[in-house]
């Protein structure tokens, strides 16, 4: 194989590369490594030192390896026109080309353009570059301040007039090219640029649309010639191109000129505009990410210490207990003794005149107004109204008259043995305007579940504890997690739930949410609650959801309020809001339950976290759209937004609080390349959401400053009375 590598390269044309240097040995050591690394052969190496330092060439040469190297040596500096002309009469290749010290080719450079000359009539061709911003330090370290790749432009003679719009070290030429054409030495600069513009006259420029080198912009203190970095001398020079050739400049060439600059100048905007948009997104959610860092931080900081706290006093408890065990045998006998005593205290009770008193009231009671009567009720009232005039007055007493003089009495149904009314019926003076009968009836709850274990563990604690399962069903659809705890969860859930309402199913592949979802809603003919597997629900959230599903007519969905979500976070919307310090999750949610005005306010859509969803309205507009919107992402919103343009309205439920801790399925990717793609779903389905509904963004504004206002205006004031309150923005769940 070797011997045949060595045949094909003999076969090939010598290609010389021009090298000019002038006292930078680190760079020249990265610009010849670059041409040692080129995948094509043979190439010979013309080095010209333009009066710089002398060179250690045993090094030069154990670079280059079997390269091989004419090394010229100018006693004094001449300048870069004449290095690269010295370097065009030493050079012995059938292509030629040139490569500055602080510039590097990419391995295929050399190849690519003899490809395209070879066997052509094509004299001269180019490729493109990336342009990179170094900087060296103090300590004489390089290292790259950012990266754009090198306008690429087709070749035009008019535009060359006007412009060097090539870097030199792209270009390959035929020798024939160079055998009479030279550099002019008069230039200090711009010397490439007079000789493209003389080549341009009589050949085709080939433009080769590859990047094959780096165009390497160093900083000022690296620059070879000085003079060229003030700008009066670079403008000088400019003109001078310009004197040279007015000749060959016409009308035409300036209004090329002129078309070509206004393209490129839009081109950048373009490209201006779009990186701006791309930091400013990328910040947001590192923004979004390291706050929600920081609140884990604090939580986990918090159980650490709640941990140790309990460790010390479970080491507590066991000292107690021992000396506990201890007392118990000397207490056992008093004990005995105490029970005898209470027996013969509880015989002497039952005999006397006040017990026989009490029990003869008890069951005239029971006849005059059973449980569950009209009598009952308005002798319950009476007592419960001299209980209010003996502790708050007759003041407070007419106060909450006042307050519940919008209920109609004779609306309320009363059976006799009906230990709970089913039907409550609002008067013209509740904060409803329509007046609607509420009937309790079964739910059906689905929770998707993709990976997030403690999540999902958690979630399903507060469900069973706040929830009834008899009359109430869940149903967890796993889509095809990776993480094996979750599937031995959900095992030991079923295998636990004894008569509860409780389904599991298994997706054989990775649907994503809004499929997931779609498959659970059809599976029931109930009302519906989504939930997402990172919330963590409270004491009666179900009975308060459908009661403000059902608080009017054309409710199509009923949201409660949270701290991690957009219109419905407390008290301020679009923020990760925090849990008061001292209260749990159970303690705040009851707090605002007490301070609710049920007042539902209409929002412009739910939030699919959490949100009741009507069978009716479920019947009517079908499911969620999984063509436009895929995976998942702003599906609920085009939903809603399809129920409000069909007449139906949503509401936010302000007496119910649901935990909700946001991202779960993001942070569970590992692989940067899954988190990139599904970043550009986000980003899709929210152009997509803009496209189907435009007038979402407005709706949203308008419902912030409008019907919401009092909402957030109320709980915020409500906590401002709150004593003692500092925000802490972490809450111990277990307690919850």
């Amino acid at each position: 194989m070797l011997k045949e590598a060595m045949n094909i390269s003999t076969e090939n044309p010598l290609v010389s590369i021009i090298v000019r240097t002038k006292d930078r040995p680190v760079l020249l050591e990265r610009a010849l490594k670059s041409i040692a690394a080129q995948i094509y052969r043979p190439i010979e190496v013309v080095l010209v030192n333009d009066g710089g330092c002398d060179l250690v060439m045993e090094k030069t040469e154990s670079i280059l390896d079997t390269i091989s190297l004419t090394y010229v040596r100018l006693e004094e500096n001449s300048g870069r026109a004449h290095a690269g002309n010295v370097g065009i009469e030493n050079a012995h290749g059938d292509y030629i080309g040139f490569l500055d010290d602080d510039d590097e080719y990419y391995p295929d450079h050399v190849l690519v353009l003899t490809d395209t000359l070879r066997g052509s009539q094509l004299k001269i061709a180019y490729t493109d570059a990336d342009t990179i911003f170094i900087q060296i330090d103090k300590d004489g370290e390089i290292f790259e301040k950012s990266k754009q790749v090198n306008c690429s432009h087709n070749y035009s003679p008019q535009i060359m007039l006007m412009q060097n719009y090539i870097p030199f070290m792209c270009l390959l030429f035929s020798r024939d090219v160079l055998a009479q054409a030279r550099f002019d030495e008069r230039f200090e600069i711009f010397e490439d640029w007079m000789l493209l513009i003389a080549l341009s006259q009589t050949y085709w420029f080939e433009h080769i649309r590859r990047i094959t080198a780096r165009y390497n912009q160093w900083s000022d203190e690296s620059q070879i010639n000085r003079r060229a970095l003030l700008e009066d001398f670079s403008r000088e020079a400019y003109q001078r191109v310009l004197s040279e050739n007015k000749e060959k400049i016409t009308t035409e060439t300036i209004y090329a000129y002129c078309v070509h600059n206004a393209a490129e100048r839009q081109k950048f905007y373009d490209e201006l505009i779009k990186k701006e948009s791309e930091y400013f997104k990328e910040k947001l959610d590192l923004t979004d990410e390291l706050r929600h860092l920081r609140s884990e931080k604090l939580r986990l900081n918090y159980i650490k210490g709640r941990l140790e706290v309990e460790k010390k006093r479970l080491e507590s408890e066991q000292r107690k207990l021992r000396a506990e065990m201890q007392q118990i045998e000397f207490d056992k006998n008093a004990l005995f003794d105490e029970l005898m005593g209470l027996r013969n205290y509880v015989m002497e009770l039952s005999s006397s005149i006040g017990w026989n008193l009490i029990e003869r009231y008890r069951t005239i009671k029971e006849k005059i107004a059973p449980l569950g009567t009209r009598r009952r009720f308005f002798y319950d009232l009476f007592l419960k109204s001299v209980k209010v005039i003996k502790n708050e007055g007759m003041k407070g007493f007419m106060c909450r008259v006042r307050r519940k003089s919008h209920m109609n009495f004779d609306a309320l149904k009363f059976k006799l043995k009906l230990k709970r009314l089913r039907s409550i019926h609002f008067a013209e003076g509740s904060p409803m305007s329509v007046r609607y009968d509420f009937i309790q009836a079964p739910v059906h709850i689905i929770v998707p579940v993709f990976n997030g274990y403690e999540c999902i563990r958690d979630c399903m604690e507060s469900i069973l504890r706040n929830t009834d399962l008899s009359y109430h069903t869940v149903m967890i659809i796993d889509d095809k997690s990776t993480d094996v705890r979750i599937h031995k969860y959900l095992k030991k859930i079923d295998g636990e739930k004894d008569k509860k309402k409780i389904h599991i199913v298994y997706n054989e592949s990775n649907l994503g949410f809004t499929k997931t979802v779609n498959r659970g809603m059809e599976s029931t003919h109930e009302d519906v609650i989504l939930l997402n597997s990172d919330t963590i629900v409270t004491r009666n959230w179900i009975s308060k959801l459908q009661r403000a599903a059902y608080s009017r007519l054309r409710v199509a969905t009923a949201t409660p309020l949270s701290n991690y979500v957009t219109i419905n976070g407390i008290p301020e919307p679009f923020h990760y809001n925090s849990i008061p310090n001292g209260m749990d999750i159970g303690a705040f949610a009851e707090f605002l339950e007490k301070i609710s005005l049920r007042y539902y306010p209409e929002i412009p859509a739910g939030v699919g976290f959490c949100m009741y969803i009507k069978r009716s309205v479920l019947n009517d507009l079908g499911y969620f759209d999984e063509k436009s919107f895929g995976r998942g992402y702003a599906e609920e919103t085009d939903f809603c937004m399809r129920a409000l343009k069909k007449g139906y309205i949503h509401v936010l439920d302000d007496s119910t609080y649901i935990y909700h801790i946001g991202g779960v399925s993001f942070e569970s990717v590992k692989d940067p390349e899954v988190l990139r793609e599904k970043n550009l779903m986000i980003e899709k389905n929210l152009e997509t959401l803009k496209a189907l509904h435009p007038e979402y963004a407005d709706l949203v504004a308008k419902a912030l400053s409008g019907n919401l206002a009092p909402i957030h205006a109320y709980i915020s004031f409500r906590l401002r009375r709150m004593e003692d309150t500092v925000e802490c923005p972490v809450c111990n769940r277990s307690e919850t």
